[in-house]
Parts: structure tokens; sequence; C-alpha cells
């Protein structure tokens, strides 16, 4: 049995629109379904079969190694899948010009062979499986269809659905005009939970992939919100996958490369310059809202707020609507041509610093420099970059954009798979805006302005969005920062007391103060931490840090990134893997008039997430590095032709040798018509059944009988019956010399003029 015509075609072309492969898509269809037009034919056997296959096999092998030198790396199999039709081809080639209608389960597999001739040799009975590989070539189209990266668009999922009852009713035997009320309601019932468990599959996926991630919480490519591990219970796992490599150059490596920045905590989330604007308190929705949000230091967020005037923190703007794109606080990096190679206009230096009255500054030869590289997630969407926190500039780096926020985060969409930096530093220079010029620099607004604390108070509190810390974490903080004394001493003293004061604290992985936590007792899990359990991960230490040293007047950012902690002996290379993943917070020295990295985690902590090596960790690690390296040498002008060339010149002259020996074996289904009249064998008007059958069963294999090959339409007739009779009428006008042949033909040509009818529906 194979699918009937047009199917396969039309889900070729469905392939090829749903991946953007619309060329290979179309070539593929006329092939499959060329077999319908021509008379062409091969009389292949077992071998012929299992050499398909093997090509299938060998061609699966050169996909999956230009997938992978390419650059995917957290799809790689998936991308492989959807190349199915073109890598199963040559079987679903086999299977339609082929003379026999199906194929052995042997085929495919060496043990089911070994078993089949062991049976035949002594004699024992085996039960060989057979099968239309047109099916199975029309599940492979359709998966890959799903994989593609246009299935998301609207017309998908209609489209999948009616290939899929074009293909249910092919088997089923049946034509559209018989088929029922039940079959539409159950396919229609199907596609309803098809597109639900998409959808819930969508969200538990989003959900599993923000939990426990290794830096400490999820940020978005805008960077404007990152959901800490504050609130999560458990143990927070850690990948030993390498995510970035810092191949040294010149002068030291730096110890922490920063991510993203925060400057707003609020409900265990850090968020990016949340400023608030003012909203209409007789609206009956926002009295929660606004009580939810009204973060004034000082006000009791248990309190109902005041009449009158209510202000609203209002969040940035939201990811994927056109019109706020261009004001979510990144601007393009400027450029300069190198010095010392100013006739190259393509050698450039991107500035990492604004506001440089000289940027030859950041691109001076003694500056410290290194090599960041590591592949990118995806060339469609914005990466965050890893970067000192005193990037200077980076060199040899073409990526489609490269922006810059004013916090001093970095954003880039690749261009290559794998991004490829040189990164020049220094101790002097900082790549984000003072205090609050940030916020005016992106926002036009310079202060945060809030309701008023108390009912009795008309006064307006003006905040500065550094030194704001939510009411909820107040009494503590002030309790902390007053024994500390931290508002009386200078800057210098306030870090190192509050570093000795960490460093009676314990760093844990698993989180202690999240599993027994009562907020009727303990008011906030930052307070329980500072108060009570003294234990916690890098986000508890880095958002303690930052509300602390806020009290005492300075103003943070809460940091997200990564630590240089494993360097390798003999190149020197430093290995930036999940476990690795941190977060501190970023200091104003007023005096100084710059930012400082603050990192009061215990030190210890480093030997608590590093210890455990995954099995084939070397293993790994080798074939990560050197797949980076060869992509990042493939990228250089003229690498790629090279090695397709390498890959693709063997497949084409192998291929060339197929097609020789196809062409000279060739052979018509026409002679062997010819060779049968030859015969003058007695014909019947049986045989103006045989058209309209090719086309539900495929060609009649070469000897095979016209009448047993007929048969195989009983389960496709509503009156089989009728069938059975004609092949009755037949025989005797073939074999009875006795039958009167004229009444007994015209009988079988009416019988055969309705059974034409029946087929001609069905087909």
């Amino acid at each position: 049995m194979t699918p009937p015509r047009f199917l396969l075609g039309a889900a070729l072309l469905f392939w090829g629109v749903m991946t953007d492969r619309v060329v290979p898509g179309l070539a593929c269809a006329m092939l499959v379904e060329g077999a319908q037009w021509t008379r062409v034919r091969w009389n292949f056997g077992e071998r012929a079969f299992l050499n398909a296959w093997r090509l299938s096999v060998l061609l699966l092998v050169v996909v999956m190694m230009l997938v992978l030198l390419n650059g995917a790396r957290l799809a790689t199999m998936s991308i492989v899948f959807t190349w199915l039709p073109v890598v199963l081809l040559p079987l679903e080639f086999v299977q339609a010009y082929g003379m026999s209608p199906t194929t052995t389960l042997a085929t495919f597999s060496m043990m089911v062979r070994r078993r089949r001739d062991h049976a035949r040799k002594h004699g024992l009975p085996f039960r060989e499986v057979r099968f239309g590989f047109g099916h199975v070539y029309l599940c492979a189209t359709l998966l890959a269809s799903c994989l593609g990266s246009q299935a998301d668009v609207p017309a998908f999922y209609p489209l999948l659905v009616l290939l899929g009852a074009w293909g249910l009713l092919s088997v089923s035997g049946r034509a559209w005009t018989q088929v029922g009320v039940a079959f539409f309601l159950s396919i229609l019932a199907s596609s309803f939970m098809g597109v639900g468990g998409e959808i819930g599959l969508m969200k538990l996926y989003r959900y599993l992939t923000t939990l426990g991630s290794s830096d400490g919480g999820y940020s978005s490519e805008y960077a404007r919100d990152r959901m800490t591990s504050i609130g999560s219970l458990g143990r927070l796992k850690m990948s030993q996958e390498i995510i970035w490599r810092l191949i040294p150059e010149q002068g030291p490596l730096p110890k922490l490369l920063r991510v993203s920045s925060y400057n707003t905590y609020l409900a265990q989330s850090w968020q990016a310059d949340l400023l608030p604007a003012k909203i209409d308190p007789k609206s009956a929705d926002s009295k929660s809202a606004d009580t939810k949000g009204a973060d004034t230091k000082g006000a009791d967020p248990k309190e109902e707020v005041p009449k009158g005037e209510v202000w609203k923190a209002d969040l940035p703007p939201k990811p994927g609507d056109p019109k706020n794109e261009k004001n979510d606080g990144f601007d393009d990096v400027s450029e300069i041509t190198n010095p010392d190679n100013p006739d190259d206009l393509e050698d450039k230096f991107l500035i990492a610093v604004p506001g440089l009255p000289d940027p030859k500054v950041a691109v001076d030869h003694s500056l410290p420099r290194f090599r960041l590289r590591g592949a990118t997630p995806s060339t469609r969407n914005y990466t965050l970059l890893p970067l000192p926190g005193n990037v200077a500039s980076l060199h040899q780096f073409n990526p489609q954009e490269f922006q810059r926020n004013p916090f001093g985060t970095f954003r880039l969409k690749p261009s290559q798979p794998v991004a490829d930096a040189r990164v020049l530093w220094d101790p002097g220079l900082a790549p984000e805006l003072p205090p609050w010029k940030a916020s005016a620099s992106s926002y036009d607004r310079r202060r945060f302005d809030f309701s008023p604390v108390s009912p009795d108070s008309k006064k307006r509190v003006t905040v500065e969005p550094e030194l704001q810390i939510p009411p909820s974490e107040a009494a503590a903080i002030t309790k902390v920062a007053t024994a500390l004394h931290l508002k009386e001493v200078p800057f210098d003293e306030k870090i190192a007391r509050l570093r000795r004061h960490f460093l009676t604290f314990q760093y844990t992985k698993y989180n202690k103060t999240a599993a027994d936590f009562d907020p009727d007792t303990d008011g906030t899990l930052m307070a329980k931490f500072l108060t009570s359990s003294h234990a916690g991960h890098c986000e508890f230490f880095a958002t303690a840090t930052a509300l602390l040293l806020r009290e005492g007047g300075v103003p943070t950012r809460y940091v997200s990134g990564f630590v240089v902690a494993e360097i390798e002996p003999k190149t020197g290379q430093a290995l930036l893997r999940g476990t690795h993943a941190h977060a501190w917070c970023r200091a104003w020295n007023a005096q100084s008039k710059h930012w400082i990295d603050v990192d009061l985690t215990p030190p210890d902590w480093l030997g608590m997430e590093t210890p455990r090596v995954e099995r084939f960790q070397g293993l790994s690690d080798w074939f990560q590095r050197v797949r980076e390296d060869l992509l990042v040498w493939r990228d250089q002008p003229g690498h790629m032709m090279w090695i397709t060339l390498g890959l693709l010149a063997p497949l084409a002259l192998g291929m060339a040798y197929i097609g020789r020996n196809l062409w000279r074996s060739r052979s018509r289904l026409d002679a062997e018509k010819a060779r049968l009249r030859g015969a003058k064998v007695a014909a019947t008007p049986l045989v103006a059944l045989e058209r309209p059958a090719r086309k539900l069963l495929g060609e009649r294999p070469p000897g095979t009988p016209l009448a047993p090959w007929l048969m195989r339409l009983s389960s496709r007739l509503p009156q089989p019956e009728m069938l059975v009779e004609a092949l009755a009428l037949h025989h005797r006008l073939r074999f009875d010399p006795e039958a009167p042949v004229t009444e007994l033909t015209a009988e079988l040509r009416s019988v055969v003029e309705e059974l034409r009818r029946d087929l001609g529906a069905r087909s």
C-alpha cells in the first residue's frame, strides 16, 4: 500500500515552505511524484534497498557534520531532523521507481537479516515483515516540517491537520465522500488537543529553563529584569559546560566578567532603571496594583495607600513591541578605524566607553588584552556579552549589531555561530554612566518620585534609583547597617566592615534560607538571611551588599556574570563554565568618581561548586574547543568553500556513479506489456481496471498476474463482492472454452465500468 497520488508531493512542498527550503522541497516533490507520469522503472531487489539505506546513513552523517560546522550547539539534532526528506530520499526513490511495492524490515536491521539467513539455512520458520516505505517517508516529512523555522505561522497547523487527514483516509480505504461526521469531529478534537499540548509544552519549557539557572536567574536579551533564585527551594543546579573562553594575549586576565547590571530590587528580582509613572487612583483596579507597586522607603507595605496622588512603578517597554524597541535603553557602540592600519576600512575598533574625548585612549598598545570566544545560542536574537567592568574596546569583532546600555551591559546580534573578539580593558575606564545619569540618558528622567510616605505627610519624597531600598527590606537593612556604623565611616571602610561581617556567613548551594521560611515571623528572605540563617548563595550576598551600602549612602547596582576561576596550565586559557556564574555588586566611589566591583561572597564558594567532574568531561571540553576553533577558522574568508567542497565532492562523485548505473539498468513497464501482447494472451474488459488501480496500488510488479494484483483493491471498495464477480467473469472468459463470450463480455464490461466509477471517486 502506497500513499495516495500527490500526497507526498504536497507534504514535501509543505516541508519546503515550513523550513525555508522551497527549492529543495520542490525538487524532491517533482522527483517523487514523477513516478506517476514516467514508465521508467528498475528491478530493484533487496540489495538495492540496502544500498539506498547506507546512502541515507551517509547523507545523515554529512548533514550532521555541516550542521555542527555551522555552529548549532543546543539544537543540533532538531536541525538535522529538518533534513529528513533529503536524507531518506534514496530509499523513497528505490520504493517509488522499483517493481516491488514493499520493502522488508531486514533492509534496516543487520540482526533481522542474520536471523532470516539462519532460519533459511536450517529450514526454520521465519515471518518476514514487509511494508511500504512511502508512509514512513510521509511521516518523516511531516516531522521535519514540525521542526522548521516557520512552524509557528498561523497556516502551519491547519495545513498539517489537512495532510494528516488525507493520509488517514488513504489508510482507511475510504473516499472523502464516504467519510462520516464522526471522522471530522475526531480530527477537530485532535487538532484542539494538539494546539493545547503545544502551548502547554512551551510554557513548561520556559518554566523549566528559568529555574535553577547557574548564574542565579534569567536575563532577557533586553537585560531589563532578572528573576533571582533567592526564593527557590532545593539545590541550585549548575552546568559544567564551557560557555566562554578567555585566551590571554597581553597582560593579566580580569577576575570578573559582567553580563548585565540592575539598579532596582523588587520582590526577589532585580530590574534595570525601573521608573515610576503617575496613574489615576480613582480606577478600581489601580488601588491593589498601586499598593503593591508603591515601594516608598519607610512606608508600611501592609498599610492601605492613602487617598490622593498615587504613583506606580512603570515597567520598561515590553519586548517585541515595535514602537518600544527603540526605547529599550541600548545605543549603538561607536567605532574607529585601526590607527595602525588606516587604509583598511574594515579593520575597526568598537569603543566600549561612551563620551571619550580621545577614543585612541581605548585602543592603546599598552592595554591588557585577551580574546573572548564562545558559541552564541542564536544568530537571530540578541546575546548578552560577558565583558570586564573596565572594558575599553573590542577589536577583530564583526557582529550584525553591537549595543551598550547606560549600565554597561552589552548585547550583540552575532553574524557567526561563535563570537570571537579581542577585548582591551583598563582599570581606569568604565563603560557605564555615573549614578542617575544612566536613567536620564535612557529615559530622560533623573529621579524617582513616590506618593506621600504617610497620611499625615504631604511632602513628596525623592529617592535616587541607586539608593532605593524596598520598604519590606528597610527594617532589617537599617538594623544591620546601624550595628556596623556604615554611615559614619568612609567608602573603603564601609566595604571592609561588610567584608568582615560576611566572613561569618556560610555559602551554600542548598537554599536553607527558603527551606523553612515563615513570612509572618521572618518578614522577607533577605531579612532572614541577614538576621538568622546567615547562609545563602551568591545572590543573597550580592543583594545584601548592594542594599547595605545604599543604607550607608553609597549608590550601588546588582551585577550578574562570571568569575575567572579555572585556568588551564598548558595554554593559560581561562574557562568560564556554568559553575563559574556569579553575582556581585558595583559601588560608586564618589571621591574617585568611579565604579568598582564589590564581591563579598565568602571566598570558599568556588571550592563548593567546582569539584564535581562529570564523566567524559575532558573529552567533551576538547571537542567543544576544537569545534569552536574550527568555526572561527571557517569564518575566515575562503575557508568555508574548501570545507564544503571537501565534504560534498566525494558525495557528488558517488551520486554520479550511481546515476550512471541506474541509466544503464533502466527498463520500461511497456516492454512487459509488449511481451504479453506478443504471446497473444486473450484480453478481457478487466484490463481497464489496471490504470485506476495503479493510482492506488502503484505499479504492478513484473510477472504478477492481473487478477491477484487487483484483489488488493477489496479493502478500498464499498462493494468488494463486485470485484469478486468481475474476477470470476474474467476467469470464465480466459479459461472456459464453452462460455458465451458475447454475453459474459458485456456483463463484465458493465461490472468493470461500475468498479471504475468507485475507484475514480476513491482516487
